[in-house]
């Protein structure tokens, strides 16, 4: 099931790699720095 995440400070750190691991298991994700 695909999900859509929204994740604030998604341009580095840790809500980079979340982001980035959310995007590879294929879901739709937004995100602001």
């Amino acid at each position: 099931m695909v999900k859509r995440v929204f994740i604030t400070g998604a341009s580095s750190g840790i809500g980079l790699a979340v982001a980035k691991s959310l995007v590879a298991q294929g879901h739709e994700v937004w995100g602001t720095s």
